[in-house]
């Protein structure tokens, strides 16, 4: 595989249609054809009812059978597969850490595995590990019952199930978001999120603890600043935080950026600037949801057509200009390849 065709690898995208005769679904299409793009994520926007989303995918999966098919599907609020359109649905995971015996819970998740499995989505932005401030909730995650518990043994006996739940209807998952935004007191959604008087060390507990224990495929990182760590930049774009608190501590699996249209970077950094410094962070994913609110801020991303072709260009550029090396497009491949490969679809 040749350099542009690695790059083209770590770019995951969002869409906007449901159905394939669908612009921008025909427009996913050919990218996945030309290997131009290595997943694509899914919003409610995307999903209408069970016949629709399995039309949808299937077409995905025709155009590159390899491409990562990824929902945020973590129960509750935060649920694409919802039960107002004809799915299952699931309770949040506050619900479920407190009502449900670990052996309950692990079948409650084989459900919902088996539930994204049937339509072929084969990656879940799932389990969120943020730890639980009871005393001053984030307004993203504790007050949205989307973390497991305040207590970090809780999380990660949850999440465990919640892993072992999806690895057994061979659905990947994700950790997020790192470090931890559940001590973060605004939404890296609309601005920058600054942790570092609120940061509390417990919240890497639950991520070292299931890197520990060989759960984990994939993390995704957060939009959130931490002067301790990094005073000049966020999590994801730090090479600062994730390498001395992710990569040094032995993780060499896969690393996704949050999306990074979220307010909590375009807002603040020029989008070419974020993708190099992802880049450079050990970022092997980088997640553009193509927004269309954060087109008017992005310049050469003013269409969703734009974006496999400027971040390609924009990577190439960096790699000319010495700002980013060979290496690390090799190794970001690598860590992708080797993850695609534990499962046969």
């Amino acid at each position: 595989m040749n350099l542009e065709q690695k790059i083209c690898n770590m770019i995951m995208i969002g869409f906007h249609g449901k159905y394939p005769t669908d612009p921008g679904v025909k427009l996913v299409i050919s990218y996945l054809e030309q290997s131009m793009i290595g997943g694509v994520i899914l919003y409610k926007y995307n999903i209408e009812s069970p016949q629709q989303l399995k039309n949808l995918t299937d077409s995905l999966k025709k155009a590159n059978k390899d491409v990562f098919i990824a929902v945020d599907q973590e129960g509750g609020k935060v649920e694409r597969l919802s039960k107002d359109k004809g799915f299952n649905g699931y309770p949040t995971a506050e619900f479920v850490a407190r009502e449900y015996s670990l052996s309950q819970a692990e079948e409650l998740y084989f459900h919902m595995a088996h539930e994204l499995n049937s339509y072929s989505i084969n990656l879940n932005f799932a389990p969120i590990v943020d730890v639980n401030n009871i005393k001053n909730p984030c307004p993203v995650i504790g007050k949205l019952q989307r973390s497991f518990s305040d207590q970090t043994s809780i999380i990660i006996d949850y999440a465990a199930a919640f892993i072992d739940a999806h690895h057994k209807n061979k659905i990947f998952t994700s950790l997020k978001h790192f470090p931890g935004h559940g001590f973060a007191t605004s939404d890296s959604h609309h601005g920058l999120t600054d942790v570092t008087e609120t940061f509390d060390l417990k919240e890497l507990v639950p991520f070292y603890a299931l890197i520990e224990k060989d759960k984990v495929d994939m993390i995704m990182t957060a939009h959130i600043l931490n002067k301790n760590f990094d005073k000049d930049y966020p999590a994801t774009l730090s090479p600062i935080t994730i390498k001395s608190l992710l990569r040094d501590k032995g993780f060499n699996g896969v690393i996704i950026s949050d999306d990074l249209f979220m307010g909590a970077i375009i807002k603040y950094y020029p989008l070419h600037e974020a993708i190099i410094l992802a880049v450079k962070a050990s970022c092997d994913i980088l997640l553009f949801s193509s927004n269309k609110a954060a087109y008017s801020t992005a310049p050469e991303f003013n269409e969703p057509e734009n974006i496999p072709h400027s971040v390609k260009k924009i990577i190439i550029d960096a790699l000319h200009d010495n700002k980013i090396s060979k290496q690390q497009i090799d190794i970001a491949y690598n860590r992708i390849a080797s993850l695609k490969a534990k499962h046969t679809w």
